[in-house]
């Protein structure tokens, strides 16, 4: 039993160490990189294009092309 909570011990360490140095690198990247919003997929489509686009809609329903 003393052999296995010897072995334990080291582990655990380990694993500690680990998760500080991890969080550490973690946290440095992310305030050098930091996170950027998305931008809008079509920057260029605005409230005009989708007008445009209902009336040539609204023209075809009513048969005009």
């Amino acid at each position: 039993m003393r052999n296995k909570l010897i072995n334990l011990a080291p582990k655990q360490e380990i694993n500690d160490e680990w998760e500080k140095i991890k969080t550490a690198i973690v946290d440095a990247a992310r305030a050098v990189i930091q996170t950027q919003s998305k931008t809008p997929r079509n920057e260029w489509w605005d409230e005009e294009c989708k007008k445009i686009i209902q009336k040539k809609a609204k023209q075809e329903k009513n048969g005009y092309k």
